[in-house]
């Protein structure tokens, strides 16, 4: 009884410092952009937009960035061997506007992921001052290249990527919350402005560059087997010596990371080893801390209860109520719903299945997931492996 209460008071110590940390984490990135005033930038902006079987979305998200104001835009979308209607839904939308051009699947080459290449090959295309580099799924504030454009100015930016808010409606997308929160912690650090400091960050959702800077330091070319393409950037870039800055911007962007129960349970499954830095012999911890720091507070709830033991039973409770407010401190960056986020101990459930996942594919198969697809891969870990060739993509 006395090392259950014992554990149960660890696992709460740990959330707080957790919940200590967040909070920090939420007061640097935090930003409160000045409103619209219908100000315009002369520089010209190339989107670079990829997507694979983005149906569901891609109109929503390509029409509010058609919709931006204030600056001259050029917009470029790679359909990347989609197999739904996503090339049918960007070719009737570039035939009322001519700001579009469409990019259909594009080759392969050996060495190079496909979101990787198919952005590299589309920002050949371009030629803005400035490229933007969003997901065929976030939905744009009007004003928010704009925004960005003038604080890029302003703070003397070379790389300005912004968080979005990101909607959680599925039952297991409220599971993950504490992933985001742990992601916010572990990549959002105090070092990733600092000149002195190798830490950088980024959000696929949102990533403007200076096309000079993308160009000099070769593009995703030195990045193209990365599986973090957007926090490989910012290394990348400030590793050059460029200036990169990180914002959380829920009021200029949304996106809906996930899109269902299945797609949420099992999305982390292409970045989940990335956690690891290649020491897979992490992986049983990484598995075991969730289980210990969520289930602890309900075993010892439950063993309380049973038992009598109203001192265990407060504890245990104190401990759970201190992890879901922890979660609250970050409602503006993910909406999720106060019923469904109250099931988050099952995220250790996710975490498992997606590490055994990944695992199983790196170690069999020699091979990374992602998006339907089992790309073949030579070398372990993931961040530094070889695509063998296109030929070699194989569906499962």
């Amino acid at each position: 009884m006395l090392i259950l209460l014992f554990l149960c008071v660890v696992a709460g110590l740990l959330s707080l410092v957790v919940a200590i940390q967040f909070s920090a984490t939420l007061r640097r990135i935090t930003w409160n952009p000045p409103r619209d005033d219908g100000s315009t930038h002369e520089a010209k902006v190339s989107v670079v937009i990829p997507a694979r079987d983005e149906e569901q979305d891609i109109a929503q998200a390509l029409q509010s960035v058609l919709n931006q104001v204030g600056v001259d835009l050029e917009v470029v979308v790679i359909n990347d061997h989609s197999s739904d209607r996503t090339g049918a839904i960007v070719d009737s939308l570039a035939a009322t506007d001519s700001r579009l051009k469409i990019l259909h699947n594009p080759a392969l080459p050996p060495g190079w992921l496909g979101k990787c290449n198919a952005m590299q090959q589309a920002a050949a295309l371009t030629s803005g001052d400035y490229l933007l580099f969003t997901d065929a799924d976030v939905i744009h504030d009007p004003s928010s290249m704009v925004t960005a454009l003038a604080e890029m100015g302003r703070s003397r930016l070379d790389f300005f990527s912004l968080f979005p808010r990101v909607d959680c409606l599925s039952v297991w997308e409220n599971v993950l919350a504490p992933v985001f929160v742990g992601g916010m912690v572990q990549y959002a650090t105090t070092g990733i402005e600092a000149g002195d400091s190798r830490d950088a960050v980024a959000a696929g959702a949102f990533m403007m560059v200076r096309s000079t800077a993308f160009r000099a330091v070769g593009g995703f070319e030195p990045i193209r087997s990365e599986m973090f393409d957007d926090v490989s950037l910012a290394r990348l870039l400030k590793a050059s010596g460029y200036r990169i800055g990180f914002r959380a911007a829920p009021q200029l962007l949304q996106v809906r990371l996930f899109k269902g129960n299945r797609h949420a349970f099992w999305g982390m499954t292409k970045n989940i080893l990335e956690v690891l830095g290649g020491r897979l012999w992490l992986a049983p911890f990484v598995m075991l801390l969730p289980v210990f720091v969520f289930w602890t507070p309900l075993l010892a709830f439950a063993v309380g209860l049973i038992q009598g033991n109203r001192l265990l039973v407060a504890v245990a409770a104190f401990t759970y109520l201190i992890q879901y407010s922890l979660l609250w401190l970050g409602w503006r960056l993910f909406s999720f719903h106060p019923i469904k986020v109250l099931l988050f101990p099952l995220v250790a459930v996710v975490v498992a299945s997606c590490l055994i996942r990944a695992l199983y594919y790196q170690t069999f198969k020699g091979a990374v997931r992602w998006r339907g697809r089992t790309v073949r891969v030579r070398g372990l870990p993931p961040t530094q492996v070889e695509i063998i060739s296109k030929s070699t993509l194989e569906e499962s």
